[in-house]
């Protein structure tokens, strides 16, 4: 038997599990900004929601705290789609993306929603409406996806790389509404120096949870591990709820 041929028997051998990553401890985060759920401070340091959670999860599973890197959104899809040892945070898990990765939910609901500014009065009565205005969204995300979902015409949306450029574009009227999370818009438009109260929800697209996502080479047994640690750091409600009034997350 020639040595290829040797290999590939071996390699039939193994449990399929043994051809996936199986260590925790191997695990890469990613993330981008996206506040109030990850985000780094103005002094550089780690914050949001989903990262704290995190930190709960790592304790939980007996792991000491993972460095996360943090990229333009579009970059960390990519590279966790790409990257057998990658997870990303934080994730809508909807239709489109369902196949594309693994998944461990929820670490807590959010509406996907068509934003504009109050003084131009749109309304918005129906999906066929909604689909007549000029959208601006980030690129690969949730926003966009669900645009792509609900048949939006490709030529009435406009992509730019971040959300606070997404924001800008509507504020100086190149586009009519921005595609995108509820709570981060807002987020951002206060870092960025403007009221969220003058913008306004005109339709929600979806309610989604967010979750963490595992690149498809994960085994299911550290999917599975993940996801316990997760339900066993939501069954504190105390800490929870400490959580969401620190990031204002209010009811969610």
């Amino acid at each position: 038997m020639t040595f290829p041929k040797l290999m590939l028997a071996l390699l039939l051998l193994l449990p399929s599990s043994t051809l996936l990553s199986s260590s925790i401890e191997d695990l890469e985060y990613l993330t981008e900004q996206y506040a109030p759920f990850n985000f780094l401070d103005p002094s550089g340091v780690q914050q949001g929601y989903a990262y704290e959670l995190l930190q709960e999860i790592w304790y939980e599973l007996e792991i000491p705290s993972k460095q996360v890197q943090v990229l333009p959104w579009d970059k960390a899809y990519t590279k966790a789609q790409q990257d057998k040892n990658t997870v990303l945070f934080s994730a809508s898990r909807i239709s489109s993306r369902e196949k594309e990765f693994k998944w461990v939910c929820s670490i807590i609901d959010i509406n996907v929603v068509l934003l504009g500014l109050k003084e131009n009065q749109f309304k918005i009565r129906t999906m066929p409406e909604a689909r007549g205005y000029k959208i601006v969204v980030v690129k690969s995300d949730v926003g966009e996806r669900l645009l792509i979902e609900n048949s939006f015409n490709d030529k009435r949306i406009f992509r730019v790389d971040k959300i606070e450029v997404a924001l800008k574009v509507v504020l100086l009227g190149a586009a009519d509404l921005i595609s995108t999370t509820e709570l981060n818009a807002y987020q951002t438009l206060r870092e960025i120096g403007y009221e969220p109260s003058d913008f306004e929800v005109l339709w929600v697209l979806k309610s989604t949870p967010i979750c963490y996502a595992f690149n498809l080479k994960v085994s299911n047994r550290v999917i599975n591990n993940f996801q316990q640690a997760l339900e066993r750091v939501q069954k504190n409600k105390t800490l929870i709820d400490q959580l969401k009034h620190k990031y204002d997350l209010g009811n969610n």
